[in-house]
């Protein structure tokens, strides 16, 4: 089990988180829940909630996988779930009301103006705007063989009520080639004013599934999106996906289709969601209530735990597991080379600002999430471990949890 992060009881499967709500004093998390169990036979909703963001508790299923697989989607105040609805090969947008804080919900109603049941259409994001509302979904997203209907992109749809009718405002294309599918597309609100887009991408030119999480800053004027510079990796390593905001916050999957299914994560499947992320100008930081909890001084790398280091501008950090290992590299100039050795093997450069680092290192049992200042970037990284990770190149004070 692990000590701070939400995740199913073992022997069950989470993947993409669709929610984050705070009510009632206490925080509601919504994911999706058996999504692969183990051959996509089911699909449906899962609720978690805890006081502090680290703590959390299994609710169990929320919205159950019947005839119609519930699809990932957004949560809005109420709640109001907005989600794709899926069966026979089609997708349908669907809203969903629930008067228990989101232990229970209640029927599936269509949403108008969007054409009905559809192929490749799904992941609603859905926000306010002017008394009114605006939707992006992203299109097309099959697994298979979508390749043929072109690069994916986002929709965007406009509507008065929620519940529609809903009409076509136009499209945002990030510039995506054919085999890159795009999922969880969201809008986010950016401190001291402004927006964000934020998405998803998995490679399927060849035979991996490589994910990747996108942020692009800019602002939607008469409707059309007005992007500011080109794109940039939310999190650098190679398990984070399916982010979504909760709040100033965002939250994602800590794993991804190949860690998923390669690794057990200690009896539960699919793997745990990050820690909650502070939006920033930049890119995102460590929640301050979060960190503030970790008081405790430790004299050795505890098992479940924060690490603080400062650090020159030129250093290498390796993190060593049971058969594998992680190696983060950064030269004078800011380039950056990541690296997980062992049989889960991945590798990626990046480009860091030049200059003194920061560093707040996370690990929770084999999960290891990596927060680089002044960047504000994240590694969010998957290391088999037994026991206590060994580090090396980088000399932390460790604090564990407090009670």
């Amino acid at each position: 089990m692990m000590a701070f992060h939400a995740h199913a009881p073992a022997g069950e499967w989470l993947n993409d988180p669709n929610g984050l709500l705070f009510s009632g004093g206490r925080w509601r998390l919504f994911a999706q829940h058996r999504a692969d169990a183990p051959d996509f036979a089911a699909t449906g909703w899962a609720r978690l909630s805890g006081d502090d963001l680290l703590r959390w508790d299994w609710d169990g299923v929320a919205i159950p996988a019947g005839d119609e697989w519930a699809y990932s989607g957004c949560v809005l105040p109420g709640p109001v779930a907005v989600h794709t609805a899926h069966a026979a090969g089609l997708e349908r947008q669907v809203l969903r009301r629930s008067g228990d804080g989101g232990r229970t919900w209640g029927p599936a109603r269509a949403l108008d103006g969007l054409g009905g049941a559809a192929r490749n259409r799904r992941d609603p994001f859905v926000w306010p705007v002017n008394g009114g509302w605006r939707m992006l979904l992203a299109a097309p997203c099959d697994w298979r063989a979508w390749r043929d209907e072109g690069p994916s992109r986002l929709l965007l749809f406009e509507a008065e009520a929620l519940e529609g009718p809903w009409r076509a405002a136009g499209e945002v294309t990030v510039g995506l080639p054919r085999g890159v599918m795009l999922e969880m597309p969201a809008r986010v609100a950016v401190p001291g004013g402004g927006e964000a887009l934020v998405w998803s991408t998995v490679d399927r030119r060849g035979d991996g599934a490589d994910g990747t999480v996108w942020r692009w800053d800019g602002g939607f004027a008469d409707g059309r999106w007005q992007g500011s510079g080109t794109p940039c990796r939310l999190d650098l390593g190679p398990d984070f996906y399916a982010a979504i905001p909760g709040g100033d916050m965002l939250i994602g999957w800590a794993s991804s289709w190949a860690t998923a299914r390669a690794m057990p994560w200690g009896g539960f499947h699919g793997g745990p969601l990050s820690l909650p992320r502070a939006m920033t100008a930049a890119g995102s930081a460590p929640v301050p209530a979060i960190a503030d909890r970790f008081s405790v001084r430790q004299t050795t790398m505890p098992a479940a735990g924060l690490g603080v280091a400062a650090v020159a501008g030129v250093f290498s950090l390796r993190i060593e597991g049971h058969g594998a290992a992680f190696t983060l590299a950064v030269a004078a100039d800011g380039a950056a080379r990541l690296e997980r050795t062992g049989d889960f093997a991945w590798g990626d450069e990046a480009r860091l600002q030049a200059g003194p680092k920061r560093l707040s290192l996370f690990v929770d049992g084999p999960l290891v999430e990596l927060h680089i200042a002044p960047d504000d970037r994240w590694v969010t990284v998957a290391v088999p471990v037994v026991g206590a990770f060994a580090v090396h190149g980088v000399a932390f004070d460790w604090f564990g949890l407090a009670d």
